[in-house]
Parts: C-alpha cells; structure tokens; sequence
C-alpha cells in the first residue's frame, strides 16, 4: 500500500483495501470461529487495521497478507480468551478469590552463541535472558509456566564483544553461586543491558528487551508458548504487544500438503537450519506463521512420503518453537523447569526420531554453547569472519 500524507486520501485507501478483502475475509473468519460471531471479529480486524495503517505493506498481495494476519491473532486472541474465561470460571465456582501468585527468578542466561542473529533479534553479542517462574504465595509451590525477558547485547566491535564473553567466564573463578563477589560481578553484567536506556536505538523507550515470551499451562491448557514484543506505534506504544512466534508455522499447518511444498521448496536452507518461516506461504495473501506455539502439535510433519528425508522433516521441526520444546527433544515443554532442574535437551539426552524413523540423535546444548564461548575467547577476531550465527529460536 501506499501511505498518504493526507487523512482524506489515507481513508480512501483504507477504504479500498476494505472493500477488496472484505467477502475472502469473512469466508476466512467463518471457517475459524461460530458464524454469528463472524461478523464482530472482522469488526475487530478491521478497527486494528486502520489502528496501524500507517504499517500496511507496500502493494496488494503485501497489503492482503497482512489484514490476514491480523485476523489470524485476532481469531487467536479471542480463543485464548474464551479458554481463559472458560478455566476462570471454573476456578471461581470452587473458591471465592484466585490465588496470589509471585514470580521467583529460576536462571540468568549469557546467550552469546547467539551474537551476530539478526534472525531473531539478538544482538551483536548474543543475548542475555531472565528466566521468571510463576509461584503460589500461599503454598510456595511453583506452578506449570515460565516467563523469559530476552535482552539484546549490543557491542561495538570483535574485541567488545570478546570482553562481553569474558565477563561471563570470570564468574568461574567467584563460585559459589551466591556469594557476595559472584554476586557483585553478576550484577555489574546484567545492568548492562536491564537497566533503562541501554539501547539507545531501540525506540520507543531505549530498552534492551527484544522479546518477552511464555510458556505455560497455569492459565488454560494446552501448553502454549507466545510471544511479545514492545510496540512502537499506536496506542499500544511503549507497551508489550502479543506478536507472532518465529519459525513456527500455523498449528492447522501440521501434516498438510502446504507445509510439505514449503519444506521441500527450501530443502537447502532447511538442512541448514538457514531458513526463515515466512508470514504467509505460498503467495502473500495465504497466512503461514503462527501465533502462538501451542503442544500438541508436539513435532512437524508432511503428509506420509511428502518429504525427501527424516532429516529434512527433523531440522525443520527442531527449530520450531513447539517442536523443540517437546517432541523434537522430548522435553516437557520448558528447557528451564519451574520446578528446578534443566530438560536432557540441555544436560545431554538421546532421542528417538518422533515421526518413527530408525534414527536416534543426541542433544547436549550447554556442551554446545560452552564451545561456542570457548571458541569466542580463544580465537582471533579474524576468525569470526567465517562463522555462523546460530539461527534456531530456543
């Protein structure tokens, strides 16, 4: 779409956009929702759309994709919202107040294994990340959902970033865990980049956040893990706005021709773990991301012989949020428990391809991040040149 300076011509180009998804859109809408509902959701779509107009993309099909997207997290929304109200009720009919809950920190996170990402928005350095687990204050029993804070590292150079990495390594000299010089020197690394302001470039509010997400069950099953991201246009500016997950197709997706065609038609990149999920597949007005991650589906799948190798189908559903998190690594869900403790997918496990192919591969991620480090720090600047960003989301 072109974006008119002028409010008049922004209406009628607001207007024709209406009028040429209007009729696709409530065919769409009708066959995700009860029909009588149909109607105020595409109300809904509509108010976001011209809400954020100033956002539409450049073109028709750019233009379509995106109303249809909004519709897919608008049909999300009020799904959530209807489970929620649904568990709130029952929760409500056996006792007169839900109860009081607090967050309690389970993991600070060094992710410099995941510097030079511009895939998912880390930065120069990797990230750093909170882990919050949500806890019943009356029982002080933890309950089935996590919270991650994901701050970008943002450093200038080859040899900043090193001193970054560095700084996490000396903690090893300070052990134990919780004694004041661990402490102190941990503190003076998360203030770098928890603070207000660390990222100046970030706007609206400078903050060194770029994602926020949850994986949890405490609210309403199934397991689902979503995603937020501080908004920097309209009303919501300055806040968090629920977004799209990345590198995770749409679950209805799940066994489909569809998903099948996208898999093969980059089978390179796939192998690779190089690829990116896009928005909408196979033409712009045809929604592919997904919303949210919910389990099931627990790992990704064609239609039986849909694709070349139980290898392409793995590196595909592997880097997928749900896939990850559950069938790929037979994780229950979170790679840092609520509870305490790590899944094996961290610690080192051996897992049987879930689809049902004779193939059993082996997962030990601290090993492989404490080599990427090691590799930072003991190598050249010269040889960063050559290598690979990690692009996986987890």
């Amino acid at each position: 779409m072109t974006h008119p300076s002028r409010s008049a011509e922004q209406e009628h180009a607001f207007k024709s956009l209406y009028e040429e998804v209007y009729g696709d859109l409530v065919k769409f809408v009708q066959r995700r929702t009860d029909h009588d509902r149909a109607e105020d959701v595409v109300a809904d779509v509509f108010l976001v759309v011209w809400r954020r107009f100033q956002d539409a993309p450049g073109g028709l099909d750019g233009a379509r994709a995106w109303v249809f997207g909004i519709a897919r997290n608008v049909l999300l929304n009020e799904r959530r919202g209807e489970l929620r109200r649904s568990a709130l009720g029952v929760r409500l009919a056996d006792t007169a107040s839900l109860p009081q809950a607090t967050a309690e920190v389970e993991a600070i996170v060094n992710r410099v294994d995941l510097r030079q990402n511009t895939v998912y928005g880390g930065g120069s350095a990797g990230e750093g990340r909170f882990v919050f687990a949500l806890v019943d204050v009356a029982s002080c029993t933890p309950q089935p959902m996590t919270v991650i804070f994901e701050y970008g590292i943002q450093k200038p150079s080859c040899s900043a970033v090193k001193a970054w990495a560095q700084q996490w390594q000396n903690l090893g000299s300070l052990l134990p865990v919780g004694s004041a010089a661990f402490n102190s020197a941990l503190e003076a690394i998360t203030v770098q980049f928890t603070e207000a302001g660390t990222n100046p470039s970030q706007l609206p509010n400078r903050s060194s956040l770029n994602q926020l997400r949850t994986n949890e069950i405490a609210l309403a099953s199934p397991w689902e893990l979503r995603e937020f991201r501080i908004a920097a246009d309209d009303s919501d500016i300055g806040h968090l706005r629920e977004v799209t997950v990345k590198q995770n197709p749409d679950d209805d997706l799940n066994l489909t021709p569809k998903l099948a065609d996208y898999i093969n038609a980059n089978s390179a990149s796939v192998l690779t773990d190089s690829h990116t999920v896009p928005i909408a597949f196979p033409s712009s007005a045809s929604p592919f991301l997904g919303g949210s991650a919910p389990v099931p589906p627990s790992f990704w799948d064609g239609p039986p012989a849909s694709l070349g190798t139980a290898n392409l189908r793995h590196h595909f559903s592997l880097n997928t949020c749900n896939g990850c998190h559950s069938g790929e690594t037979q994780a229950p869900f979170t790679h840092i428990h609520p509870a305490g403790g790590v899944s094996g997918f961290m610690t080192g496990i051996d897992v049987n391809d879930p689809a049902g192919e004779a193939v059993i591969r082996h997962f030990d991620d601290q090993l492989r991040r404490q080599v990427s480090m090691a590799q930072l720090l003991s190598q050249p600047c010269f040889f960063h040149v050559f290598f690979s960003p990690l692009r996986m989301v987890h």
